[in-house]
């Protein structure tokens, strides 16, 4: 697949600073998505050959993200995230794994998510930036605009027009997606998981239609209209101005 195939529905982060992250492990083709989606991401990519080298980078380079490929021999993901915090020097260190397997390993430890190695560049993407939302925002510093709404992600605000209208971190995280894939309609399902994190509720939870119910009542008391439409039968799409 060519780049600009695998990157058509997305908008890719166009921020100055290039930020850097980490990748331990080998996997050919999730590997070569995950680097598309990471450069799109506004993020450097370095490699970590064994685990000592991959801690040894955590407290030295302080990255913004750790990509973990493919399932490590000898290496239990609980006990892998445990080390990797353990190294970092940075208030928080996101994680993404990317395996088969699901990661049982929440704990203490909730700054991590997973994707399929068969996931394409689009799904590994949003999973890289709802994964900074969620616990490095202050990071994501370029506006993100789609239509007459501009996002401001480290500052907590949206604005249209004259109006804008400030967010709790809830509210950011719902909104972000939008902006990373404009015109996306977003099933309910995929969209909890980018807002609310990896295993963080129950199954068959339709807790982000309580959180999409919260943000519209802000953004309309705020900005004079609602963003957010609902698709019926899927989930929720973002409108760049009033209809």
């Amino acid at each position: 697949m060519r780049l600009g195939e695998a990157t058509a529905d997305i908008l890719p982060v166009k921020d100055t600073v290039i930020r850097p992250a980490i990748v331990f492990g080998q996997h050919r083709i999730a590997g070569t998505r995950a680097t598309t989606a990471l450069r799109c991401a506004g993020l450097s990519m370095t490699k970590a050959r064994t685990k000592e080298d991959l801690l040894h980078r955590i407290g030295q380079a302080k990255p913004d993200l750790v990509v973990i490929l493919g399932a490590q021999d000898g290496h239990d993901p609980a006990s892998l995230l445990a080390d990797i915090n353990a190294s970092r020097r940075t208030e928080t260190m996101p994680v993404l794994f990317i395996s088969e397997a699901g990661i049982r390993c929440a704990g203490a430890y909730a700054n991590f998510d997973r994707v399929a190695p068969d996931s394409g560049v689009f799904e590994t993407f949003l999973a890289v930036r709802a994964l900074l939302r969620r616990e490095r925002p202050w990071i994501l510093q370029e506006s993100r605009c789609y239509g007459a709404l501009q996002l401001d992600e480290a500052r907590f605000r949206l604005a249209y027009g004259q109006r804008t209208a400030a967010l709790g971190k809830l509210d950011i995280n719902i909104l972000g997606p939008f902006f990373d894939a404009p015109g996306h309609v977003f099933d309910r399902r995929m969209l909890q998981r980018l807002a609310y994190g990896y295993g963080r509720w129950k199954k068959g939870s339709r807790l982000i239609d309580a959180g999409v119910c919260r943000t519209r009542g802000l953004l309309m008391e705020h900005l004079g209209f609602d963003p957010i439409q609902t698709v019926r039968g899927v989930g929720y799409r973002l409108i760049g101005r009033p209809a």
